[in-house]
């Protein structure tokens, strides 16, 4: 079975927080690297991945937001080409870098 969630990871809408970060990781377990969604990349990626860390306890039923970033280095033309349904998330949410710094 696929460990595979990503495609159901949705941008938080507006209000929402996030509830997980990504956490760029390389596995090299080699049973759980059969178990990894990586069939059609080039094969210098096998074992990339982005693992996902929930922010906070997770229920049944919960669903899994997290800041897309797409604001990221473009000027205000083109933050006025986003989406209607992007909205720029809080400065002062999680980032993985940033908690990566503080749990080094």
């Amino acid at each position: 079975p696929s460990v595979g969630v990503g495609h159901r990871v949705n941008h938080p809408p507006r209000g929402a927080p996030p509830t997980v970060l990504s956490w760029p990781s390389r596995v090299r377990d080699p049973d759980l690297l059969t178990r990894l969604p990586n069939e059609y990349v080039d094969a210098a990626a096998v074992g990339a991945c982005l693992p996902l860390l929930a922010l906070a306890d997770v229920a049944t039923g919960d669903e899994f937001f997290m800041d897309y970033r797409y604001e990221l280095g473009l000027d205000d033309a083109e933050r006025a080409g986003l989406p209607d349904w992007y909205v720029s998330v809080s400065s002062g949410a999680p980032r993985s870098e940033e908690f990566s710094e503080r749990t080094a």
